[in-house]
């Protein structure tokens, strides 16, 4: 499975493993490296990705990686898969914020697939709207060591 992401323009990369490390802004940027990325390591990292050089809606460049195989990665591609990547974080960080899941005091994984289940469930629950807009104000989720309950409050 393959990741997109988003760089931070004070990482370093490598265009060859034993190449010296360089900032991304001091790359020198070929029209087809722009349309299919550049193959990089960064620093730090085991394996090679694809670097992507896109500009943003306000004119800056944002550098989006992935490890996705060389050659099968477009700019519009990868900008679309980014856009996607985008949704997913205000949802997790709606999870956290209204179902409070970061309260779970489970340790264990097999312990902690409910109660964070039961908390992607409301939250999809309000923000697709199954959950009637009157009562969205009435549930409250607690937890307590290994077990979350959701209660409906009148």
């Amino acid at each position: 499975m393959g990741f997109v992401t988003t760089l931070k323009s004070n990482r370093i990369v490598s265009l060859t493993p034993e190449s010296v490390y360089v900032h991304l802004q001091d790359l020198v940027w070929t029209a087809e490296q722009l349309e299919h990325g550049l193959s990089i390591t960064l620093k730090e990292l085991p394996f090679r990705g694809q670097l992507f050089k896109v500009v943003a809606t306000n004119g800056d460049f944002d550098w989006i990686i992935t490890n996705h195989p060389e050659g099968t990665m477009t700019t519009h591609a990868i900008q679309t898969e980014n856009a996607v990547r985008w949704q997913i974080e205000p949802l997790h960080r709606e999870l956290k914020q209204l179902t409070g899941s970061e309260k779970c005091e489970c340790r264990k994984a097999r312990s902690q697939r409910s109660p964070i289940g039961a908390c992607f469930v409301i939250t999809l629950g309000w923000r697709f709207g199954c959950v009637p807009a009157n009562l969205r104000s009435h549930y409250i989720l607690y937890s307590t060591p290994c077990l979350t309950v959701i209660c409906g409050l009148n």
